[in-house]
């Protein structure tokens, strides 16, 4: 099993690895009866998405735990949130100095 991760890992492309690659890895490993008996489960990028999105409405000002944090899912999808917000946030901020400076 060591082998065939190893082999799969350095396959991967690790310049655009997505959020959740700790479970694609895990899951390609792992046969599906394997993972069914050990009653592990990763939660699809795309349903943490919606959570992330539905549930912190202010990430700027909001923590985020996942106590259960498995593969980072959820956790991946908090940061990406906040980023994109703190992004915004100074989008906005310098937008608004360029505002005032034509003034």
């Amino acid at each position: 099993m060591i082998r065939a991760l190893a082999r799969r890992i350095a396959r991967f492309d690790w310049t655009n690895a997505p959020p959740d690659i700790a479970a694609i890895l895990y899951e390609t490993v792992i046969p599906p009866e394997e993972r069914r008996t050990l009653g592990e489960y990763y939660t699809p990028a795309c349903l943490a998405r919606t959570m992330v999105r539905e549930l912190i409405d202010d990430p700027l000002n909001q923590r985020v735990l996942d106590p259960a944090c498995g593969s980072g899912t959820f956790i991946a999808e908090a940061v990406g949130h906040f980023l994109e917000a703190a992004e915004n946030f100074y989008r906005d901020e310098e937008d608004e100095r360029d505002r005032q400076d034509m003034a």
